[in-house]
């Protein structure tokens, strides 16, 4: 068999659900190619979120008003079981998942007049795993 390099490669195949995209899908996948399966709506509702902000800022900035988007890491919000938890705790340099008085730190940070210079930012609160 001829090694195409595809093993653990991340591929986005749009249209995967049936069809040509299904098909293609399933070839990468039999590579060892890994979608990155049901994340990607995921994620473009994080650039959705982006988007507003910049445009929002535009129209509210005149108003002093900041827009700012906050995009978490893996948060325990007991939504995961211990060993979900202890495995993607091992992927975060910090070494654990988050907690969601991270995210509410961040969020107090953004509504702060040391932040009024501040607006159509995203940040990343994720323990710098950017997986």
């Amino acid at each position: 068999m001829v090694d195409t390099g595809l093993k653990d490669k991340v591929v986005i195949v749009t249209g995967a659900n049936h069809g040509i995209g299904a098909a293609t899908a399933l070839a990468f996948a039999g590579e060892g190619a890994r979608g990155h399966a049901s994340n990607v709506s995921y994620g473009a509702s994080k650039y959705a979120a982006e988007s507003y902000a910049r445009a929002a800022t535009s129209e509210l900035g005149p108003y002093g008003i900041t827009v700012n988007v906050i995009s978490p890491g893996a948060v325990q919000t007991s939504w995961m079981p211990a060993e979900l938890e202890k495995e993607l705790a091992a992927t975060y340099p910090l070494r654990r998942v988050g907690r969601p008085e991270d995210i509410a730190t961040a969020a107090v940070f953004f509504a702060s007049k040391q932040a009024d210079w501040i607006t159509g930012q995203v940040l990343y609160v994720g323990g710098g795993n950017r997986m």
